[in-house]
């Protein structure tokens, strides 16, 4: 998921919901000075609480709306080839891949579920008896 895309949507959906508003005149009850000012209010400052956010991302991270792999265009040329184990120059860390639902790895070899060389408990009753 994109970054910039939970101020986008914040900012969409807020213009959804004052725009039937202002388009049927539904000022609720207030004059037509205020009800503007009011149904605009929200949108307006979602709008610009959104826009903060994006310079934010913009000036501290790097992440930009334009810049998202999904708008640029494909490389050109041959790829060179990558040194196994690698992540490219400039690549996110991702963790490593695997299943996630394969045998656990245990230091030393054993089977993590194997019995244990001796009883995890005491094996006499506790109260003596």
């Amino acid at each position: 998921m994109h970054r910039c895309l939970p101020p986008l949507l914040a900012v969409v959906t807020s213009w959804l919901m004052a725009v039937p508003d202002l388009v049927t005149g539904d000022l609720h009850g207030l004059s037509l000075t205020s009800g503007i000012i009011f149904i605009l209010g929200a949108p307006l400052t979602v709008t610009a609480i959104a826009l903060l956010e994006m310079r934010r991302l913009k000036r501290r991270y790097g992440i930009r709306l334009k810049a998202h792999p999904a708008t640029q265009a494909p490389a050109s040329g041959p790829v060179p080839p990558m040194p196994a184990g690698l992540p490219p120059a400039g690549a996110p860390y991702l963790p490593p891949q695997g299943n996630p639902y394969g045998r656990p790895h245990v230091p030393g070899g054993q089977h993590p579920y194997a019995a244990h060389p001796q009883p995890p408990y005491n094996p006499q009753h506790p109260y003596g008896g």
